[in-house]
């Protein structure tokens, strides 16, 4: 699938990165260390809504790690599950969060655009298949690459 990607850099390096893909959902997102604490997660973050909001994403959705959570936490996000997977022999425990980008009270405006209200049943069906009011046909993701801006820090 097609991912847009938000990348922080100072003059010689990337320090941080974050991608969404179609659907709202945030695949990877990365801050070096010594990035850490600097706002470098928030600006990226803030690129990757715009993205999602130019793009009529009714959500952002994440599956994060116990490091990434309170990050997330922080810009809007809430634990919708926690989850644990298994790799391997390993377990690794993370959460299914989200970020609605739609007020509650907008959603009943999809019933009049179809493409809104399919990706917005899209969306659902992805985070729990029972939550989908009904059955509507995939959104077709994008098939090229729209870089978002560099961000310099």
């Amino acid at each position: 699938a097609a991912k847009d990607i938000a990348i922080g850099r100072d003059a010689t390096r990337i320090l941080g990165f974050m991608t969404i893909e179609g659907g709202g959902y945030i695949d990877f997102a990365f801050i070096r260390p010594e990035a850490q604490g600097s706002g470098l997660f928030r600006r990226l973050f803030d690129m990757v809504q715009e993205r999602a909001r130019a793009n009529a994403e009714p959500r952002l959705w994440v599956h994060a790690s116990l490091m990434a959570q309170p990050a997330f936490a922080a810009v809007g996000f809430s634990v919708v599950e926690h989850q644990i997977v298994q790799i391997g022999d390993q377990d690794f425990k993370r959460a299914m969060m989200e970020k609605p980008l739609v007020p509650l009270f907008k959603r009943a405006l999809f019933a009049a655009s179809a493409p809104l209200r399919a990706r917005y049943d899209a969306g659902l069906s992805e985070l729990h298949p029972s939550m989908a009011t009904r059955h509507l046909p995939s959104v077709p993701r994008r098939k090229t690459l729209i870089p978002l801006p560099m961000s310099v820090v």
